[in-house]
């Protein structure tokens, strides 16, 4: 007999299920979009990407001095259920479907004519929150190493 396949956690199944429909409804994202998306702006992108970042980290950087925030601050994972009020993970999870809304935004845009760049604001605003996450999570692991 065959080894067996592993089989994916279910909530990874769940999230995949949930971010198909930012990815796609981003068509209905396009089509209200105003025509001046047609060139696209990668200092704009690097702008909103570093904004996000930064807000990100400063936001809920903030609240690990609230004595009265109760949230742990684990890294956020794909095998654990969406619907949690962790910080990291809600805020993982959004920026997931940012992503997910500018690929299908990227496909349209590049499917209809004329040309349309309207992905860069959900993708440079996912990348950017999903970075402000990442260098929350990056503390916490030296830290650990520190005290072993």
């Amino acid at each position: 007999m065959d080894k067996a396949q592993p089989m994916l956690a279910p909530w990874v199944v769940v999230r995949i299920a949930l971010l198909a429909i930012p990815f796609f409804g981003a068509g209905a994202l396009v089509r209200s979009m105003p025509a001046d998306f047609s060139r696209p702006s990668w200092s704009f992108f690097a702008e909103l990407a570093g904004i996000m970042a930064v807000g990100t980290v400063i936001v809920l950087g903030a609240q690990r001095f609230n004595p009265l925030f109760e949230f742990s601050w684990q890294k956020p994972h794909w095998s654990e259920s969406p619907f949690t009020r962790e910080p990291l993970a809600v805020l993982h999870f959004g920026a997931s479907a940012l992503i997910a809304s500018g690929l299908g935004c990227l496909i349209y845009g590049l499917l209809s004519t004329p040309r349309n760049w309207a992905w860069e604001i959900p993708m440079s605003a996912g990348i950017g929150a999903w970075i402000g996450v990442r260098l929350l999570c990056e503390p916490k692991k030296a830290r650990q190493t520190k005290l072993r």
